[in-house]
């Protein structure tokens, strides 16, 4: 995630990612698909305050999740908008952040942009072959445990930030989309004001400033800082738009559907 990489680059990659992803682990996971918790509700823990599953899926029948993957990508951060929620802990954000960055499509796009990388010669200093391969993707996955953390845990903390993704699940998916890139710069406090996203956009800028200090010196220069800064507000949109699109492409996929209402 270097010298001369675009936004256009990050954005094949991350579809490469997804569509390896699909591919690879729709039929191991199937089996789990039907045995998972039928909505969101349903993965959250109780706490005084908060809705059953029954009450959630009742007030919110349009944004009802009828299936999920496990292990392949995070959905306990994912609630439908409108739903109550109980306010947020530290504990809470740990989670999330965690299973966030250790999961199959962490992994798997991990493998995949180092592979790019390596291919593209990004960083000579990391030589060709397995070795130079085993650079590139420890470096990468770094990236990529510093932002999350730092966007989804430590700057949550300190803003007092929320740091769920709170999804449509319905309406016109321009609309939806733009729902997804507006969680970019606006989301919640935690007593549920909208507010700027300061844990968003000053999470990434840390992660990109930190990320210079294991890199080759040849690489820690403020042009690079702040590309990496803007490539990680990119990817972290197109993993909101991927997470408000998730349960629709679940659906169209397995051709199943618990709620004629969702779409």
């Amino acid at each position: 995630m270097r010298k001369n990489r675009t936004f256009f680059h990050s954005y094949a990659v991350i579809a490469l990612a997804l569509a390896l992803s699909a591919k690879s682990f729709a039929q191991t996971f199937s089996s789990s698909v039907e045995s998972s918790p039928s909505t969101i509700a349903d993965a959250l823990p109780d706490s005084p305050g908060s809705l059953t599953a029954e009450q959630s899926a009742a007030q919110n029948p349009a944004t009802t999740q009828p299936y999920r993957f496990r292990g392949i990508i995070s959905t306990k951060g994912l609630v439908p908008e409108g739903s109550m929620q109980p306010r947020q802990t530290v504990g809470d954000k740990f989670i999330i952040a965690t299973e966030d960055n250790f999961n199959l499509y962490g992994v798997g796009a991990t493998a995949v942009v180092a592979g790019y990388d390596l291919g593209l010669d990004r960083t000579p200093e990391f030589g060709t072959g397995g070795k130079g391969y085993a650079r590139y993707y420890w470096h990468t996955y770094a990236d990529r445990v510093v932002e999350i953390y730092s966007t989804e845990f430590i700057a949550p903390i300190i803003f007092h930030q929320d740091t769920r993704f709170y999804y449509l699940g319905k309406g016109p998916l321009t609309h939806r989309i733009g729902h997804s890139i507006r969680r970019t710069f606006v989301t919640r406090s935690d007593s549920g004001k909208e507010e700027f996203n300061y844990s968003e956009i000053f999470g990434a800028g840390a992660a990109a400033g930190i990320s210079t200090l294991y890199y080759p010196s040849r690489e820690r220069s403020a042009s690079n800082t702040l590309a990496n800064w803007g490539i990680n507000l990119g990817v972290d949109t197109l993993a909101f738009i991927a997470q408000e699109l998730y349960p629709s492409v679940i659906r169209a996929v397995f051709h199943r559907n618990s709620d004629p209402a969702t779409p």
